[in-house]
């Protein structure tokens, strides 16, 4: 099988695994908002290997690695490549023989940086001064998650308030009856912020349940909102 990673533009940009955030609702919202020139990677959720491996919980730990159709469709047209993290229960053992790898079998292995970075410049700056072949975004999504497309780094409330829509309706789609509704509103914040009225708009999103009860909320907030 040919080693996408050699074929990638350098510097590398991808969104970083992270606990409880991205999954398959949240990868598209992101790859749906990035220019893919600064977008070449999304990670899946952190999987065990050992859960993966349990008679009752591999199927819930499978859901990690869940990608539902729209988002396949999405990461296709933008040739954006999806990456399966997983890891095991001695995480001694791993980094001793990636180095390994590195070191004996294959020393052309690339390094991505992750840690603080908030946007592109940022990032091509950190990969300048430290040799690096590339970046991954944690935190940095949660300030802004248009970060992927540095052209469009002011975006309107209306704009915000879509995009918080199209999320909490992928969560529902894709999750309703499986996870928590409350679990999605840790990313509220992200769409609700740098506007008047936000911190009044994210408190009352927190009694919601269903996307409907989102939508009239965020109708209310703000008129003519699609429908999405």
């Amino acid at each position: 099988m040919p080693n996408f990673w050699r074929n990638l533009s350098k510097p590398i940009f991808a969104l970083a695994p992270m606990e409880d955030v991205t999954d398959t609702s949240f990868r598209e919202v992101v790859a749906g908002l990035s220019d893919p020139q600064y977008l070449h990677i999304l990670f899946t959720e952190f999987t065990s290997v050992d859960g993966m491996n349990h008679p009752k919980g591999k199927v819930k730990v499978g859901e990690r690695l869940f990608v539902s159709e729209s988002e396949k469709e999405l990461l296709k047209q933008k040739n954006i490549r999806l990456v399966a993290q997983i890891w095991g229960n001695k995480p001694e053992i791993f980094h001793k023989i990636g180095a390994r790898i590195r070191d004996q079998l294959n020393p052309e292995t690339l390094f991505l940086g992750n840690g603080d970075v908030f946007s592109v410049s940022q990032g091509e700056e950190l990969v300048a001064k430290f040799g690096l072949d590339g970046v991954m975004i944690g935190r940095g999504i949660f300030h802004n998650p248009w970060f992927f497309n540095p052209l469009r780094q002011s975006p309107s409330k209306s704009e915000k308030l879509a995009q918080l829509l199209l999320h909490t309706r992928l969560y529902e789609q894709n999750w309703s009856g499986k996870k928590n509704f409350n679990q999605l509103k840790r990313f509220y914040k992200i769409y609700t912020n740098d506007f008047t009225g936000a911190a009044q708009l994210r408190a009352q999103l927190m009694d919601a349940k269903t996307y409907e009860d989102v939508y009239q909320i965020t109708n209310a907030f703000i008129k003519e909102l699609p429908l999405l």
